[in-house]
């Protein structure tokens, strides 16, 4: 199980902190309390009622609805920044070597907006690489975005070897959370790299493809080619 060195930060402060990515959750350890969730804008605190008052008053949540499981709600994390320090490695283009880098999250979360509202003023996420000496960036409100813009500034000669860079990883049509929502479709190949429209995703694949986080690999991994699939 990767574990990436991070800092959490809040207007009273910052503490460093460890996170277990098992590429489903996400999970750290902040001042003897334990968080988890799917990605940094659903981290919620593990065991809360047996949390005493004293423990939990630094952290600001946000009570939102799910719509599954025994309780109505959760609290989630808010009013906070994340910065995450991941290996990944890129492609260099054209010799196909591979360089790793370490790729910082760094992931805001703003406050609750007042009730009955149930968002947060934000979310904005940023990713950064230093290469040749050099830090290169990109801003957004999704993790997609962000290695999107990213991944456009160092086209011409890198790629990510990631989920986000391969040829057979999308995004459903109808909206994703902002991290860790790909659709890899290495089980559908063929059918997948016919796709160029909403409706050919609808009318030709099926629900055979497993739920992927962006930063992660495996051996099935092909440079993505500009123009495929549901994203382009």
């Amino acid at each position: 199980m990767p574990k990436y060195k991070a800092v959490y930060k809040d207007n009273l402060g910052e503490m460093p902190m460890i996170v277990d990515n098992d590429y489903e959750l996400l999970t750290f350890t902040l001042a003897g309390l334990q968080f988890q969730g799917k990605e940094f804008s659903d981290m919620v605190l593990i065991n809360r009622a047996h949390c005493l008052p004293e423990q939990i008053k630094r952290f600001t949540f946000i009570e939102t609805p799910i719509y599954h499981g025994i309780n109505p709600t959760q609290h989630t994390l808010c009013d906070c920044v994340f910065e995450v320090f991941i290996p990944q490695t890129l492609i260099e283009l054209p010799s196909m070597k591979s360089t790793n880098v370490k790729l910082k999250l760094e992931y805001a979360l703003g406050k609750p907006r007042p009730k009955p509202a149930i968002s947060i003023e934000y979310e904005r996420i940023k990713l950064s690489i230093m290469l040749d000496g050099k830090e290169i960036d990109a801003v957004a409100d999704g993790v997609d975005t962000a290695f999107e813009l990213l991944s456009s500034k160092i086209a011409d000669k890198y790629k990510f070897k990631n989920c986000y860079g391969c040829m057979y990883s999308d995004y459903s049509p109808y909206g994703n959370g902002s991290f860790g929502a790909m659709q890899c479709f290495v089980k559908q190949k063929k059918a997948y790299l016919n796709i160029k429209t909403k409706n050919d995703y609808f009318d030709n694949l099926t629900t055979d493809f497993e739920i992927v986080q962006e930063i992660y690999k495996c051996r099935k991994y092909k440079i993505r080619t500009k123009g495929v699939g549901y994203r382009g």
